[in-house]
Protein backbone atom coordinates (compact mmCIF):
# COMPACT_ATOMS: atom_id res chain seq x y z
CA UNK A 1 0.00 0.00 0.00
CA UNK A 2 1.50 3.66 -1.11
CA UNK A 3 0.84 6.67 0.21
CA UNK A 4 1.58 10.48 -1.75
CA UNK A 5 1.40 13.66 -0.15
CA UNK A 6 -0.75 15.56 -1.67
CA UNK A 7 -1.53 19.61 -2.47
CA UNK A 8 -4.72 20.25 -4.13
CA UNK A 9 -4.53 23.72 -5.39
CA UNK A 10 -1.78 26.80 -5.22
CA UNK A 11 -2.54 30.86 -5.55
CA UNK A 12 -0.02 33.41 -4.79
CA UNK A 13 3.69 32.22 -3.87
CA UNK A 14 3.30 28.83 -2.85
CA UNK A 15 0.52 29.33 -0.92
CA UNK A 16 -2.02 26.30 -0.58
CA UNK A 17 -5.55 26.63 -1.08
CA UNK A 18 -7.98 23.74 0.24
CA UNK A 19 -10.29 22.39 -2.64
CA UNK A 20 -13.80 21.85 -1.04
CA UNK A 21 -14.69 19.46 -3.76
CA UNK A 22 -14.28 15.96 -2.47
CA UNK A 23 -14.97 14.22 -5.33
CA UNK A 24 -11.69 15.44 -6.67
CA UNK A 25 -10.04 12.26 -6.42
CA UNK A 26 -12.32 9.76 -7.98
CA UNK A 27 -12.80 6.78 -6.33
CA UNK A 28 -9.53 7.77 -3.43
CA UNK A 29 -9.97 7.73 0.03
CA UNK A 30 -9.78 10.18 2.30
CA UNK A 31 -8.50 9.77 5.48
CA UNK A 32 -8.26 11.86 8.88
CA UNK A 33 -5.57 14.20 10.08
CA UNK A 34 -6.13 11.81 13.14
CA UNK A 35 -4.39 8.99 11.90
CA UNK A 36 -1.03 8.70 13.67
CA UNK A 37 0.62 7.67 10.19
CA UNK A 38 -0.90 11.34 8.98
CA UNK A 39 0.71 13.07 12.14
CA UNK A 40 4.64 11.73 11.28
CA UNK A 41 3.97 13.25 8.05
CA UNK A 42 6.02 16.56 7.78
CA UNK A 43 4.21 18.10 5.04
CA UNK A 44 1.56 18.47 7.57
CA UNK A 45 3.62 20.52 9.32
CA UNK A 46 4.98 22.62 5.99
CA UNK A 47 2.18 23.32 4.22
CA UNK A 48 -0.79 22.88 7.01
CA UNK A 49 -3.07 21.50 4.39
CA UNK A 50 -2.60 18.25 2.60
CA UNK A 51 -4.61 15.18 1.74
CA UNK A 52 -3.60 11.70 2.01
CA UNK A 53 -4.54 8.86 -0.18
CA UNK A 54 -4.82 5.87 0.00
CA UNK A 55 -4.40 3.97 -3.39
CA UNK A 56 -7.10 2.08 -4.56
CA UNK A 57 -6.40 -1.80 -6.07
CA UNK A 58 -6.79 -0.98 -9.30
CA UNK A 59 -3.59 1.18 -9.36
CA UNK A 60 -1.34 -1.40 -9.03
CA UNK A 61 1.95 0.27 -8.65
CA UNK A 62 3.63 3.70 -7.96
CA UNK A 63 4.03 5.52 -11.25
CA UNK A 64 0.59 4.34 -12.25
CA UNK A 65 -0.54 6.00 -9.37
CA UNK A 66 1.89 8.68 -9.26
CA UNK A 67 0.60 9.81 -13.02
CA UNK A 68 -3.09 9.53 -12.24
CA UNK A 69 -2.28 11.88 -8.97
CA UNK A 70 -0.64 14.15 -11.27
CA UNK A 71 -3.65 14.11 -13.63
CA UNK A 72 -6.09 14.95 -10.79
CA UNK A 73 -4.05 17.41 -9.13
CA UNK A 74 -1.25 19.05 -11.52
CA UNK A 75 1.19 18.27 -8.16
CA UNK A 76 3.06 15.57 -6.65
CA UNK A 77 5.28 15.25 -3.24
CA UNK A 78 7.11 12.54 -2.13
CA UNK A 79 6.82 12.17 1.34
CA UNK A 80 11.02 12.20 1.90
CA UNK A 81 11.70 14.54 -0.87
CA UNK A 82 10.13 17.72 -0.97
CA UNK A 83 10.54 18.35 -5.07
CA UNK A 84 7.95 19.59 -7.10
CA UNK A 85 7.27 16.89 -9.63
CA UNK A 86 4.89 18.97 -11.87
CA UNK A 87 3.05 22.67 -11.26
CA UNK A 88 0.28 23.08 -14.12
CA UNK A 89 -2.14 25.91 -11.74
CA UNK A 90 -1.23 29.49 -12.56
CA UNK A 91 0.71 32.24 -10.89
CA UNK A 92 3.13 29.32 -9.41
CA UNK A 93 5.62 29.73 -11.66
CA UNK A 94 8.52 30.61 -9.13
CA UNK A 95 7.02 27.93 -6.22
CA UNK A 96 9.78 26.34 -4.87
CA UNK A 97 9.53 23.77 -2.37
CA UNK A 98 11.44 23.69 0.62
CA UNK A 99 12.03 22.32 3.79
CA UNK A 100 9.60 22.03 6.00
CA UNK A 101 8.89 25.12 8.78
CA UNK A 102 7.01 25.89 11.92
CA UNK A 103 3.83 27.01 11.19
CA UNK A 104 0.94 28.44 13.40
CA UNK A 105 -2.43 27.99 11.55
CA UNK A 106 -4.76 24.99 12.04
CA UNK A 107 -6.32 23.52 8.72
CA UNK A 108 -9.57 24.35 8.03
CA UNK A 109 -11.58 21.45 10.22
CA UNK A 110 -14.20 21.43 7.48
CA UNK A 111 -12.52 21.28 4.54
CA UNK A 112 -9.29 18.40 5.56
CA UNK A 113 -12.42 16.66 5.28
CA UNK A 114 -12.08 14.93 9.10
CA UNK A 115 -13.85 11.36 9.76
CA UNK A 116 -15.41 9.88 12.88
CA UNK A 117 -13.41 7.28 14.54
CA UNK A 118 -16.52 4.93 13.27
CA UNK A 119 -15.95 6.14 10.22
CA UNK A 120 -11.81 5.64 10.32
CA UNK A 121 -12.60 2.41 12.06
CA UNK A 122 -14.67 1.02 9.21
CA UNK A 123 -12.08 2.27 6.76
CA UNK A 124 -9.76 -0.45 8.03
CA UNK A 125 -7.29 2.95 9.79
CA UNK A 126 -5.50 2.45 12.86
CA UNK A 127 -5.74 5.44 15.31
CA UNK A 128 -4.13 5.02 18.43
CA UNK A 129 -0.67 3.40 19.71
CA UNK A 130 -1.51 3.06 23.00
CA UNK A 131 -1.36 -0.90 22.83
CA UNK A 132 2.43 -0.29 21.52
CA UNK A 133 3.14 2.27 24.10
CA UNK A 134 1.67 -0.01 27.07
CA UNK A 135 4.08 -2.91 25.63
CA UNK A 136 6.96 -1.11 24.61
CA UNK A 137 8.66 -1.94 28.21
CA UNK A 138 8.86 -5.59 26.99
CA UNK A 139 11.49 -4.20 23.99
CA UNK A 140 14.77 -4.52 23.99
CA UNK A 141 16.36 -1.26 25.75
CA UNK A 142 18.07 -0.04 22.38
CA UNK A 143 14.60 -0.16 20.63
CA UNK A 144 12.75 1.24 23.74
CA UNK A 145 15.01 4.71 23.75
CA UNK A 146 14.24 4.90 19.66
CA UNK A 147 10.59 4.42 20.69
CA UNK A 148 10.92 7.33 23.54
CA UNK A 149 12.62 9.42 20.87
CA UNK A 150 9.97 9.40 18.20
CA UNK A 151 7.27 9.88 20.92
CA UNK A 152 8.97 13.21 21.99
CA UNK A 153 8.86 13.94 17.84
CA UNK A 154 5.34 13.81 17.93
CA UNK A 155 4.39 15.57 20.62
CA UNK A 156 6.40 18.17 18.78
CA UNK A 157 5.12 18.29 15.89
CA UNK A 158 1.50 18.24 17.87
CA UNK A 159 2.36 21.50 19.28
CA UNK A 160 3.88 23.25 16.36
CA UNK A 161 0.60 22.15 14.64
CA UNK A 162 -1.50 23.68 17.34
CA UNK A 163 0.73 27.11 18.14
CA UNK A 164 -1.61 29.87 17.45
CA UNK A 165 1.07 32.64 18.23
CA UNK A 166 1.77 33.51 14.76
CA UNK A 167 -2.40 34.11 14.02
CA UNK A 168 -2.43 35.94 17.07
CA UNK A 169 1.24 38.28 15.80
CA UNK A 170 -0.63 39.05 12.78
CA UNK A 171 -3.82 40.47 13.84
CA UNK A 172 -1.88 42.30 16.21
CA UNK A 173 -0.54 44.11 13.39
CA UNK A 174 -3.35 44.50 11.61
CA UNK A 175 -5.09 46.40 14.46
CA UNK A 176 -2.21 48.41 14.94
CA UNK A 177 -1.54 49.23 11.69
CA UNK A 178 -5.40 50.15 10.92
CA UNK A 179 -5.40 52.11 14.15
CA UNK A 180 -2.90 54.35 13.60
CA UNK A 181 -4.78 55.56 10.31
CA UNK A 182 -8.32 57.53 9.87
CA UNK A 183 -11.01 54.87 10.42
CA UNK A 184 -13.33 54.94 6.98
CA UNK A 185 -16.59 53.47 7.87
CA UNK A 186 -17.66 50.94 4.89
CA UNK A 187 -21.10 52.17 3.40
CA UNK A 188 -23.80 49.90 5.21
CA UNK A 189 -26.07 47.70 3.64
CA UNK A 190 -28.90 49.08 5.24
CA UNK A 191 -29.99 52.34 7.47
CA UNK A 192 -33.78 53.51 9.60
CA UNK A 193 -34.06 57.14 9.57
CA UNK A 194 -29.75 57.61 8.49
CA UNK A 195 -28.65 54.93 11.24
CA UNK A 196 -26.66 51.94 9.99
CA UNK A 197 -29.11 48.91 11.27
CA UNK A 198 -27.49 46.01 9.04
CA UNK A 199 -24.11 46.72 8.36
CA UNK A 200 -21.49 44.70 5.86
CA UNK A 201 -19.88 41.69 7.64
CA UNK A 202 -21.74 41.30 10.89
CA UNK A 203 -23.56 38.99 12.12
CA UNK A 204 -27.53 40.42 12.70
CA UNK A 205 -30.74 38.90 14.54
CA UNK A 206 -34.55 38.80 14.18
CA UNK A 207 -36.29 37.74 17.54
CA UNK A 208 -40.17 37.74 18.40
CA UNK A 209 -42.74 35.74 19.04
CA UNK A 210 -45.02 33.07 16.59
CA UNK A 211 -46.49 34.89 13.88
CA UNK A 212 -44.93 38.03 14.63
CA UNK A 213 -44.16 38.47 10.96
CA UNK A 214 -40.39 37.74 11.48
CA UNK A 215 -39.84 36.31 8.11
CA UNK A 216 -42.17 38.93 5.97
CA UNK A 217 -39.28 41.39 8.21
CA UNK A 218 -36.70 39.38 6.32
CA UNK A 219 -38.17 39.03 3.21
CA UNK A 220 -38.64 43.01 3.20
CA UNK A 221 -34.85 43.65 4.41
CA UNK A 222 -33.67 40.84 1.58
CA UNK A 223 -35.85 43.06 -1.15
CA UNK A 224 -34.89 46.20 -0.36
CA UNK A 225 -30.99 44.48 -1.57
CA UNK A 226 -32.10 42.73 -4.20
CA UNK A 227 -33.85 45.63 -6.04
CA UNK A 228 -31.33 48.23 -4.89
CA UNK A 229 -34.07 50.76 -4.30
CA UNK A 230 -32.14 53.31 -2.99
CA UNK A 231 -35.17 55.83 -2.70
CA UNK A 232 -36.26 53.31 0.11
CA UNK A 233 -39.21 51.95 1.85
CA UNK A 234 -40.79 52.46 5.41
CA UNK A 235 -37.65 54.86 6.35
CA UNK A 236 -35.10 51.90 5.29
CA UNK A 237 -32.54 52.63 2.51
CA UNK A 238 -29.81 50.31 0.94
CA UNK A 239 -26.42 51.93 0.02
CA UNK A 240 -25.48 54.25 -2.88
CA UNK A 241 -23.28 51.72 -3.98
CA UNK A 242 -24.49 48.66 -1.86
CA UNK A 243 -24.69 45.46 -4.06
CA UNK A 244 -25.38 42.35 -2.45
CA UNK A 245 -27.04 38.75 -3.13
CA UNK A 246 -29.40 37.50 -1.21
CA UNK A 247 -29.52 33.28 0.29
CA UNK A 248 -32.68 32.09 2.31
CA UNK A 249 -32.23 28.83 3.98
CA UNK A 250 -35.46 28.26 5.57
CA UNK A 251 -36.14 25.27 8.04
CA UNK A 252 -39.86 25.59 9.02
CA UNK A 253 -41.88 25.82 5.27
CA UNK A 254 -42.73 23.46 3.06
CA UNK A 255 -40.91 23.09 -0.20
CA UNK A 256 -44.17 22.18 -2.63
CA UNK A 257 -46.19 25.22 -1.61
CA UNK A 258 -45.32 27.50 1.73
CA UNK A 259 -41.83 28.79 1.10
CA UNK A 260 -42.80 29.24 -2.73
CA UNK A 261 -45.47 30.97 -1.95
CA UNK A 262 -43.54 33.72 0.24
CA UNK A 263 -41.13 33.84 -2.89
CA UNK A 264 -43.80 34.49 -4.98
CA UNK A 265 -44.88 37.22 -3.06
CA UNK A 266 -41.25 38.67 -2.20
CA UNK A 267 -40.52 38.37 -5.85
CA UNK A 268 -43.70 40.94 -7.00
CA UNK A 269 -41.19 43.79 -5.56
CA UNK A 270 -37.94 42.15 -6.70
CA UNK A 271 -39.03 41.25 -10.21
CA UNK A 272 -36.41 38.32 -10.60
CA UNK A 273 -35.91 35.10 -12.71
CA UNK A 274 -35.83 33.00 -9.79
CA UNK A 275 -35.25 30.17 -11.54
CA UNK A 276 -31.86 31.65 -12.58
CA UNK A 277 -31.11 34.86 -11.04
CA UNK A 278 -27.87 34.52 -9.63
CA UNK A 279 -28.34 37.48 -6.78
CA UNK A 280 -31.10 35.26 -5.09
CA UNK A 281 -30.23 31.39 -3.50
CA UNK A 282 -32.79 29.73 -1.63
CA UNK A 283 -33.02 26.01 -0.19
CA UNK A 284 -34.43 24.44 2.61
CA UNK A 285 -32.83 22.43 5.51
CA UNK A 286 -36.58 21.16 6.89
CA UNK A 287 -35.36 17.08 5.55
CA UNK A 288 -31.76 17.10 6.66
CA UNK A 289 -31.64 15.04 9.80
CA UNK A 290 -30.64 17.61 12.63
CA UNK A 291 -27.60 16.27 13.59
CA UNK A 292 -26.35 16.73 9.98
CA UNK A 293 -27.81 20.26 9.24
CA UNK A 294 -24.66 22.41 10.81
CA UNK A 295 -22.66 20.88 8.52
CA UNK A 296 -25.28 20.73 5.70
CA UNK A 297 -24.97 24.81 6.14
CA UNK A 298 -21.42 25.17 5.84
CA UNK A 299 -21.69 23.73 2.28
CA UNK A 300 -24.51 25.20 0.79
CA UNK A 301 -22.83 28.88 2.24
CA UNK A 302 -19.51 27.94 0.39
CA UNK A 303 -21.49 27.17 -2.17
CA UNK A 304 -23.12 30.62 -2.65
CA UNK A 305 -20.08 32.04 -1.91
CA UNK A 306 -18.58 30.48 -4.70
CA UNK A 307 -21.91 31.16 -7.33
CA UNK A 308 -23.25 34.30 -5.97
CA UNK A 309 -22.78 37.57 -8.40
CA UNK A 310 -22.21 39.84 -5.22
CA UNK A 311 -20.73 39.08 -1.69
CA UNK A 312 -24.05 37.38 -0.22
CA UNK A 313 -26.63 38.25 2.99
CA UNK A 314 -27.40 34.96 4.47
CA UNK A 315 -31.05 34.27 6.13
CA UNK A 316 -31.41 31.30 8.68
CA UNK A 317 -34.95 31.07 9.27
CA UNK A 318 -34.58 29.96 11.65
CA UNK A 319 -31.34 29.65 12.99
CA UNK A 320 -32.39 27.37 16.07
CA UNK A 321 -33.47 24.66 13.35
CA UNK A 322 -29.64 24.86 11.88
CA UNK A 323 -28.62 22.73 14.95
CA UNK A 324 -29.78 19.35 16.97
CA UNK A 325 -29.76 21.39 20.67
CA UNK A 326 -30.35 25.14 20.65
CA UNK A 327 -29.61 24.99 24.81
CA UNK A 328 -26.22 23.19 23.66
CA UNK A 329 -23.16 25.58 24.55
CA UNK A 330 -21.00 23.53 22.19
CA UNK A 331 -23.27 23.24 19.11
CA UNK A 332 -24.45 26.73 19.67
CA UNK A 333 -21.09 27.75 20.00
CA UNK A 334 -19.99 26.21 16.79
CA UNK A 335 -22.35 27.59 14.43
CA UNK A 336 -21.86 31.21 15.96
CA UNK A 337 -17.60 31.33 15.22
CA UNK A 338 -18.78 30.22 11.42
CA UNK A 339 -21.13 32.41 10.83
CA UNK A 340 -18.72 34.78 12.27
CA UNK A 341 -15.94 33.65 10.40
CA UNK A 342 -18.04 34.20 7.44
CA UNK A 343 -18.28 37.47 7.90
CA UNK A 344 -14.82 38.39 9.01
CA UNK A 345 -13.05 36.09 6.13
CA UNK A 346 -15.56 35.28 3.64
CA UNK A 347 -16.81 39.21 3.38
CA UNK A 348 -20.37 37.17 3.58
CA UNK A 349 -23.55 39.21 5.96
CA UNK A 350 -25.54 36.94 8.17
CA UNK A 351 -29.35 37.82 9.00
CA UNK A 352 -30.63 35.42 11.48
CA UNK A 353 -34.27 34.75 12.94
CA UNK A 354 -35.13 32.78 16.14
CA UNK A 355 -38.54 32.70 18.23
CA UNK A 356 -38.36 34.34 21.76
CA UNK A 357 -39.62 32.31 24.76
CA UNK A 358 -43.48 32.11 25.44
CA UNK A 359 -44.13 35.83 27.31
CA UNK A 360 -40.64 37.31 27.44
CA UNK A 361 -38.81 38.95 24.92
CA UNK A 362 -35.70 36.19 25.01
CA UNK A 363 -34.50 35.09 21.98
CA UNK A 364 -34.50 31.00 22.71
CA UNK A 365 -32.33 29.25 24.02
CA UNK A 366 -28.27 29.66 24.35
CA UNK A 367 -28.39 30.10 21.12
CA UNK A 368 -30.58 32.77 21.18
CA UNK A 369 -28.87 34.57 23.70
CA UNK A 370 -25.28 34.15 22.85
CA UNK A 371 -26.40 35.24 19.14
CA UNK A 372 -27.94 38.46 20.55
CA UNK A 373 -24.58 39.01 22.34
CA UNK A 374 -22.57 38.36 19.27
CA UNK A 375 -24.68 40.20 16.60
CA UNK A 376 -24.27 43.93 16.16
CA UNK A 377 -28.01 44.89 15.57
CA UNK A 378 -31.22 43.05 16.95
CA UNK A 379 -34.64 43.40 15.64
CA UNK A 380 -37.41 42.79 17.95
CA UNK A 381 -41.09 42.56 16.25
CA UNK A 382 -43.89 41.95 18.23
CA UNK A 383 -47.63 42.16 16.99
CA UNK A 384 -49.09 44.71 19.51
CA UNK A 385 -52.19 43.55 21.91
CA UNK A 386 -54.47 45.32 24.31
CA UNK A 387 -54.81 44.73 28.09
CA UNK A 388 -57.50 42.15 27.06
CA UNK A 389 -55.68 40.55 25.14
CA UNK A 390 -56.92 41.72 21.85
CA UNK A 391 -54.89 41.75 19.00
CA UNK A 392 -54.15 44.85 16.88
CA UNK A 393 -53.13 45.07 13.72
CA UNK A 394 -50.30 47.46 14.40
CA UNK A 395 -46.62 46.01 14.36
CA UNK A 396 -43.54 47.18 16.27
CA UNK A 397 -40.31 46.77 15.61
CA UNK A 398 -37.94 47.94 18.47
CA UNK A 399 -34.02 48.19 17.77
CA UNK A 400 -33.39 46.15 20.56
CA UNK A 401 -29.25 46.33 19.84
CA UNK A 402 -27.22 49.07 17.66
CA UNK A 403 -23.84 48.69 18.04
CA UNK A 404 -21.93 51.91 17.52
CA UNK A 405 -25.15 53.65 16.77
CA UNK A 406 -27.37 55.85 20.16
CA UNK A 407 -31.02 54.36 20.51
CA UNK A 408 -33.06 54.46 17.52
CA UNK A 409 -37.01 54.93 18.54
CA UNK A 410 -39.42 51.75 17.44
CA UNK A 411 -41.17 51.68 14.02
CA UNK A 412 -44.72 51.80 14.03
CA UNK A 413 -46.36 49.27 11.07
CA UNK A 414 -49.37 47.65 9.50
CA UNK A 415 -48.88 44.58 7.15
CA UNK A 416 -51.84 45.21 4.06
CA UNK A 417 -53.55 42.03 2.66
CA UNK A 418 -53.83 44.12 -0.39
CA UNK A 419 -50.29 44.69 -1.59
CA UNK A 420 -49.05 41.94 0.51
CA UNK A 421 -46.20 44.14 1.85
CA UNK A 422 -45.98 46.28 5.09
CA UNK A 423 -47.21 49.76 5.25
CA UNK A 424 -46.36 52.68 8.00
CA UNK A 425 -48.64 53.34 11.14
CA UNK A 426 -50.05 56.97 10.94
CA UNK A 427 -49.31 58.86 13.53
CA UNK A 428 -52.69 58.62 14.76
CA UNK A 429 -52.90 55.30 15.07
CA UNK A 430 -49.91 55.20 17.17
CA UNK A 431 -50.63 57.78 19.61
CA UNK A 432 -54.50 55.71 19.89
CA UNK A 433 -52.68 52.35 20.58
CA UNK A 434 -50.39 54.21 23.07
CA UNK A 435 -53.70 55.21 25.11
CA UNK A 436 -55.56 51.83 24.93
CA UNK A 437 -51.97 49.98 26.10
CA UNK A 438 -51.92 52.11 29.02
CA UNK A 439 -51.57 49.71 31.92
CA UNK A 440 -51.81 52.88 34.84
CA UNK A 441 -53.79 56.07 34.54
CA UNK A 442 -55.10 56.07 31.09
CA UNK A 443 -54.91 59.32 29.42
CA UNK A 444 -58.59 59.63 29.02
CA UNK A 445 -59.34 58.89 32.22
CA UNK A 446 -56.50 61.29 33.33
CA UNK A 447 -58.09 64.01 30.99
CA UNK A 448 -61.45 63.75 32.35
CA UNK A 449 -60.01 64.00 36.02
CA UNK A 450 -58.38 66.95 35.16
CA UNK A 451 -61.78 68.74 33.24
CA UNK A 452 -63.13 68.21 36.71
CA UNK A 453 -60.29 70.07 38.85
CA UNK A 454 -60.00 72.54 36.17
CA UNK A 455 -63.28 73.36 35.14
CA UNK A 456 -64.41 76.76 36.47
CA UNK A 457 -63.44 78.98 34.20
CA UNK A 458 -60.30 81.07 34.89
CA UNK A 459 -58.75 78.24 37.56
CA UNK A 460 -54.90 77.93 37.04
CA UNK A 461 -53.07 75.12 39.47
CA UNK A 462 -49.26 74.36 39.60
CA UNK A 463 -48.04 71.33 38.51
CA UNK A 464 -47.57 69.54 41.65
CA UNK A 465 -51.07 70.26 43.00
CA UNK A 466 -52.36 68.27 39.96
CA UNK A 467 -50.08 65.46 40.13
CA UNK A 468 -50.60 65.29 43.99
CA UNK A 469 -54.41 64.89 43.31
CA UNK A 470 -53.94 62.06 40.40
CA UNK A 471 -51.14 60.08 41.92
CA UNK A 472 -53.92 59.90 44.69
CA UNK A 473 -56.66 59.37 42.50
CA UNK A 474 -55.25 56.47 40.13
CA UNK A 475 -52.56 55.05 42.18
CA UNK A 476 -49.32 55.77 40.65
CA UNK A 477 -45.73 57.05 40.09
CA UNK A 478 -45.36 60.63 39.83
CA UNK A 479 -43.43 60.22 36.69
CA UNK A 480 -46.64 58.06 35.19
CA UNK A 481 -48.97 61.61 35.65
CA UNK A 482 -46.52 63.88 34.26
CA UNK A 483 -46.33 61.74 31.57
CA UNK A 484 -50.23 61.30 30.58
CA UNK A 485 -50.68 65.55 31.22
CA UNK A 486 -48.05 65.82 28.76
CA UNK A 487 -49.74 63.72 26.44
CA UNK A 488 -53.27 65.53 27.12
CA UNK A 489 -51.93 68.87 26.07
CA UNK A 490 -49.76 67.47 23.14
CA UNK A 491 -52.19 65.90 21.85
CA UNK A 492 -54.59 68.11 22.29
CA UNK A 493 -57.17 65.61 23.07
CA UNK A 494 -60.95 67.51 23.60
CA UNK A 495 -61.89 68.59 27.41
CA UNK A 496 -65.08 70.18 28.41
CA UNK A 497 -65.47 73.10 31.01
CA UNK A 498 -68.27 73.34 33.44
CA UNK A 499 -70.17 74.61 31.06
CA UNK A 500 -69.94 72.21 28.16
CA UNK A 501 -67.76 73.88 26.59
CA UNK A 502 -64.61 72.37 24.67
CA UNK A 503 -61.63 73.29 25.69
CA UNK A 504 -57.74 72.06 25.59
CA UNK A 505 -54.95 71.85 28.35
CA UNK A 506 -52.74 74.30 28.65
CA UNK A 507 -49.24 74.43 30.33
CA UNK A 508 -47.88 77.76 31.50
CA UNK A 509 -43.99 77.53 31.84
CA UNK A 510 -42.05 80.82 33.04
CA UNK A 511 -38.10 80.30 33.39
CA UNK A 512 -37.56 80.53 37.44
CA UNK A 513 -41.18 79.40 38.54
CA UNK A 514 -43.55 76.62 38.57
CA UNK A 515 -45.18 75.06 36.11
CA UNK A 516 -49.00 75.63 35.91
CA UNK A 517 -51.98 74.41 34.18
CA UNK A 518 -55.35 75.59 32.66
CA UNK A 519 -58.52 75.04 30.46
CA UNK A 520 -58.68 77.26 27.78
CA UNK A 521 -61.52 77.17 25.07
CA UNK A 522 -61.48 76.09 21.72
Amino acid sequence: MNFFTVIPNFQGQGKPIPSPNIELFGDSMFLSRKAPWVLNCENQMAYGFVEFIRLVNNLKTTEEASQFILDKTGILLEPDEFKCKKHVPQNIDSFKPEKPKRISKEPDTEISFDFSDEELKEAGVEQSSSETTQNYKKLPQKQQKAFEIEEEEEIYKLQKKYNWLGDLIKSEKIIRKTASKSIVWREPLITYLGFPVIKKNTLNLIQGQFGSHKSRLASFFASLLLTHNKEGKLGFKVGSSTRSAVAIIDSERSISEELPYALAQMNKHTKLDLESDITFFCTSIKNIPREHRQRAIKQYCRYVEVHALFKPLIILDVASDCIQDFNSITESNQLLDFLGNLCEEHDATVLMIIHENQGTTKARGHLGSEAANKSSNVFGISQIHLQDGTKTELIRVNFVKSRMSKQIPPLYLKYSDKLQDFEKATPQEVKQLKRDTEQSAPTEKVANEVSLMLGEIGVIKEQKDLVKHLTVKFDCSIGTIKSRLKSVEEDQLILTNNKGHKCKLKAISVSGKATKYQLVEI
